[in-house]
């Protein structure tokens, strides 16, 4: 029997073109492995400056607590200027 006669040609056709497919699609899972890696980096970067604008803001009301003279107007104001600088601290990165 020549390989002009083989019979298993086509399986062995088949089964290369699955090897290019499955080549293919591993290429792809690892890619997406790869960007969602990248994408829990910058996630936790952000949850680190977030953690550490809530630190900020615990330490100013801790220190307005400590004045005895407007200390709610100064809690209020630090308050709003920390959410402020967190929502624009999150959109900008």
């Amino acid at each position: 029997m020549t390989c002009d006669e083989c019979k298993n040609e086509q399986r062995i056709l088949a089964l290369e073109k699955d090897s290019e497919r499955n080549t293919s699609a591993h290429k792809d899972f690892y890619g997406r492995f790869e960007e969602s890696s990248v994408n829990y980096a910058r996630t936790d970067e952000k949850y680190i400056n977030i953690l550490d604008a809530i630190n900020k803001v615990k330490e100013q009301v801790a220190e307005l607590v400590a004045k005895p003279t407007k200390r709610w107007d100064a809690i209020i104001a630090a308050i709003i200027a920390a959410a402020v600088g967190g929502f624009v601290g999150h959109f900008i990165q």
